[in-house]
């Protein structure tokens, strides 16, 4: 934390415009962001180096982001006779235990259905790690199913809607004037990339 402190200090001496840094230029504000962190318990993993540079590379790239398909799963990119323009099969598993099924669309349907997997701005994908990583889930789910054999019942999970209507006593997706229920259509937010207003629209 010291030599954070020091560097973000230095940092700010040397660059008249610092960017995002420039809150640290207010008398205080470092040691009020910093001084907190010192009483945290911090665990902190330090494993051996991994020995070359492509396996890091790859092992890496594992974990960093993963696309919505793998390339295996195409099996035919081209023309099909009768029909007009290119077409992509590829082959998806619709549900848990259900065989794997074929599709043939369109080449832009099938951008269509990668892109929407890409995140709009400011929006961070969070995957699953630790006892709910997929390399380890199951077996870890085996052991836990022994571990809390004795439960009887395990509470469900309950949703944001369910959570705000117990702590505030009212369902906040009801429209306070017609009284129906209340869906998002669109979401503005200001993109310092842009500099203007950016619209965000579920799909």
């Amino acid at each position: 934390m010291t030599i954070l402190k020091k560097s973000i200090k230095k940092y700010l001496k040397e660059n008249p415009d610092p960017g995002d840094l420039s809150v640290f230029s207010h008398p205080g504000v470092i040691d009020a962001f910093f001084n907190p962190l010192l009483y945290i318990n911090w665990y902190v993993h330090d494993s051996e180096e991994l020995p070359y540079e492509n396996f890091t590379v790859s092992y890496i790239g594992r974990y960093a982001k993963r696309p919505p398909i793998s390339e295996r799963r195409i099996l035919y990119y081209g023309s099909i006779p009768g029909e007009e323009g290119t077409y992509v099969t590829f082959s998806y598993k619709p549900r848990r235990n259900v065989p794997v099924c074929n599709w043939t669309v369109p080449v832009e349907k099938f951008i269509s259905l990668l892109i929407q997997h890409i995140l709009p701005p400011n929006f961070r994908q969070v995957r699953h790690y630790g006892a709910l990583a997929n390399r380890v889930k199951a077996k870890y789910l085996r052991v836990m199913k022994k571990l809390f054999k004795k439960i009887k019942r395990v509470s469900r999970f309950s949703s944001w809607r369910y959570r705000q209507k117990a702590f505030k006593g009212k369902d906040p997706l009801l429209c306070p004037i017609c009284g129906k229920k209340m869906q998002l259509a669109e979401a503005a937010f200001f993109s310092k990339l842009k500099g203007c207003l950016t619209y965000y629209h579920p799909p």
